[in-house]
């Protein structure tokens, strides 16, 4: 019943059946209100482009956070490898 449902659904050129981003569900979005949403997504205004990847001075101010609460007793060690 479900299946012949989304199949039907997906016969509409006026919408479109796209899987969730979580959860394993199904999205049934306005074709018009989709194409909206990527566009927003890609709108290149939205977004700075980075000159370097700041992936190693974040991971370095954790790893430094990181050991200023073992040296406090708020994590142990063990804490702190997970978290990093």
């Amino acid at each position: 019943m479900q299946r012949q449902a989304i199949r039907k659904l997906k016969e509409d050129e006026d919408i479109t059946v796209i899987p969730a981003d979580k959860g394993g569900k199904v999205v049934v979005m306005n074709v018009t209100d989709y194409i909206k949403k990527i566009r927003e997504k890609l709108d290149t205004k939205a977004y700075k482009q980075l000159e370097e990847d700041p992936s190693k001075y974040i991971h370095k101010k954790l790893e430094v956070l990181l050991s200023e609460l073992v040296g406090k007793n708020e994590i142990d060690e063990d804490e702190m490898k997970m978290l990093l």
